[in-house]
């Protein structure tokens, strides 16, 4: 029971369909009202954040990259001379 108003398997469909089909937050009201759930957009945004984690998952083996980043050097022509 994930402690919510509406019952846990109408929140998991919901969070599915807009995982699944990239279904927009308006478009999943409408087809929970076709099944006589009234819920509203906000609702399901709501149990979207919540349920979903907000980073994504680092593929294993690849490092993660601190606040810094570097950049190879890049020569350029100027006036007819190579700079960095």
């Amino acid at each position: 029971m994930l402690g919510r108003h509406f019952a846990d398997e109408m929140i998991i469909l919901c969070v599915r369909w807009y995982l699944r089909f990239f279904a927009q937050l308006s478009r999943l009201e409408e087809l929970m009202a076709e099944r006589n759930l009234t819920v509203d957009h906000t609702t399901v945004w709501r149990w979207c954040s919540v349920m979903l984690p907000t980073e994504p998952a680092s593929a294993p083996g690849i490092a993660q990259n601190g606040p810094s980043w570097r950049a190879d050097e890049t020569y350029i022509r100027v006036a007819g001379r190579g700079r960095i």
